[in-house]
């Protein structure tokens, strides 16, 4: 399937257009609001929460490493640069859930009327870049569902990884399936020919979810970017083409009403669009929530190896081409 993805000012207005028909109702007091956000550190500072509250959202989403239970421990040059991690086990990542659940906005956001519902990514999974190999996969599934307020007798308990469906149905006819799928626990390792992120049993799931839907809008949350590929990369759907390919098809034929993908992973803001044979499909991307590129290094484990990166990311801001860069008032910007 042919697809053409697009950054570009006009974007951005396409997706206010976009969000401000999923957030208002007919009627400034029938507004419906549901947010989302990435990257956040238990153990760094949190400013985001007084303006999250602000917004009396009626769904909180997390979209992924929504705590960092590993820890960086080094890096190699050879064969391909890459930097080595510490994986979590199960007493540290609920050690942290812990730690952010008392964190006073997120505590607030947890007493208020708001839902929260979430999906995981490799640093709350346990493992960086974290795949089906990792023994401690089902252990920290528990964990997140503790985390996560999943109530007994959800079949998330039983099966294997974390993805599910919600449905909401705001009046007026403002209906969201919010669709938050697992890119770790079935996971193949890199390099594997004809690797996947979701695995068969997934895959059967989402299709008969998508299938049966007669919501107004489609939120999928992926943990990781669908339409950007950053040319192999990082971590992003395009690590394993044909399993793009498949969801992309699956997105543009289901005809689905209003779809729109939320991921995050990267620790920059981004809006992308593709324009498919079935029409046109978005990607919003959080930015981090402690941590992204143009404000502090990522990985503070490590402070040579997190500086030289913030610093590599800052400069890529500046030589890049002019319709990738982030302007305001014309000025060219750091990431987000």
């Amino acid at each position: 399937m042919a697809a053409r993805l697009h950054h570009c000012p006009l974007l951005r207005r396409q997706v206010l257009l976009l969000l401000a028909r999923l957030i208002l109702g007919h009627s400034r007091t029938d507004a419906t609001r549901i947010l989302f956000g990435s990257c956040s550190k238990a153990e760094l500072e949190q400013p985001l929460w007084p303006h999250i509250l602000a917004r009396h959202p009626d769904v909180w989403i997390w979209g992924g490493d929504n705590i960092y239970g590993d820890k960086l421990s080094g890096f190699i040059l050879w064969p391909r640069p890459k930097l080595l991690f510490q994986a979590a086990d199960e007493s540290k990542l609920r050690a942290l859930y812990t730690a952010q659940r008392h964190v006073p906005g997120y505590a607030q956001l947890l007493n208020s009327t708001t839902t929260v519902i979430g999906t995981w990514d490799d640093h709350d999974y346990g493992e960086n870049d974290g795949d089906r190999t990792y023994a401690g996969r089902r252990s920290s599934q528990h964990a997140f569902l503790d985390f996560i307020g999943e109530s007994g007798d959800s079949v998330r308990w039983q099966q294997e990884g974390v993805y599910t469906s919600r449905r909401f149905d705001f009046g007026h006819g403002g209906s969201v399936l919010v669709v938050l799928l697992d890119m770790r626990f079935h996971k193949d390792p890199y390099g594997m020919p004809g690797g996947d992120f979701l695995g068969e049993e997934q895959w059967r799931w989402l299709e008969g979810t998508l299938a049966q839907s007669t919501a107004r809008v489609h939120i999928i949350v992926s943990s990781l970017q669908l339409l950007e590929t950053r040319h192999g990369i990082g971590e992003n759907w395009g690590r394993f083409p044909e399993m793009r390919e498949r969801l992309l098809r699956l997105l543009t034929t289901a005809n689905l009403s209003a779809p729109i993908v939320l991921s995050g992973d990267v620790h920059l803001a981004e809006l992308s669009m593709a324009s498919c044979k079935g029409g046109k499909l978005l990607d919003v991307t959080s930015s981090g929530m402690t941590h992204s590129w143009g404000t502090r290094p990522p990985n503070s484990g490590n402070v040579l190896v997190s500086t030289v990166m913030c610093w590599g990311m800052q400069l890529a801001q500046y030589v890049m081409a002019w319709r990738y860069q982030m302007h305001v008032k014309g000025v060219p910007q750091n990431y987000l």
